[in-house]
Parts: structure tokens; sequence; C-alpha cells
């Protein structure tokens, strides 16, 4: 039979809260804060992180980004949209290949970096299509 000891059931118990303490911290602050609790700016438009999203509808209107000069600022979902197709997709196969071949000639798309006001530009943030 083996004899545990105080100091090491101490120990052992107070490891143990540690680390479920630790784990409950860091599950609470990335994924216990709700993902539409976004910031909202004056014109009404929320802004924040799409990390955790796991949805187009769950995204803010303004994405954290970081412009090609390592500026952070925000763009438009609505940009982000457009640039990548969310935003009107293809109705018709020739409409597809007409974006296909766009997309094709455009790999690289620089689109406006914006402060928390979404109106007023601070940069570029640099979309890369890989087609391949």
């Amino acid at each position: 039979m083996i004899k545990k000891s105080p100091k090491l059931t101490l120990v052992l118990t107070t490891f143990s809260i540690g680390i479920l303490v630790g784990v409950f911290s860091l599950q609470t602050a990335f994924g216990g804060q709700e993902i539409t609790d976004y910031s909202i700016n004056d014109s009404g438009k929320t802004y924040g992180s799409a990390l955790f999203v796991e949805t187009a509808e769950e995204e803010p209107d303004l994405i954290s980004a970081i412009g090609l000069d390592g500026t952070e600022g925000y763009v438009k979902k609505t940009d982000l949209d457009r640039v990548t197709g969310e935003a009107d997709s293809p109705k018709t196969p020739e409409e597809a290949l007409k974006k296909q071949e766009e997309r094709e000639r455009n790999q690289d798309i620089q689109i406006p970096l914006y402060e928390e006001d979404g109106e007023t530009i601070i940069g570029e943030f640099e979309i890369s299509l890989d087609t391949e």
C-alpha cells in the first residue's frame, strides 16, 4: 500500500486546479466571447476580428486586417465579398467561366484599409487569389 503525503496531495491538487483555471481562461479569452459582440462605430457598423466566425453572416461589417505596410486597420466585408466572389455568385456556367478568367488575370488585388470609422482610408490590404 502506498502512503500519500499531505504535501504531495496539496501539490497535485494545486497543479490540477491551475490546469483547469488555465484551460477555462483560454477558452474564455478565445472562444467564450460571443462572436457577435462586436464594437459599433458612429455609423452603426460593427467592427472587429473575424478569426472565430463560422459563417459569413457572423462577420462584422469591418474586419480587422493588416495592410501592406504593416498598418493595422479594417477592411469592409463588402469589399472582401466582392473580390472573393461571395457577393455575386455566378448564375450561369458562362458567368462562372468569366469570373475565373478575371481571377487568373488579377491574382493580387488591393482593397482599401480603413480606420474603425469605415470612411478614413489609412492604407491598402492585398488579397492574393491563388488559382493553382
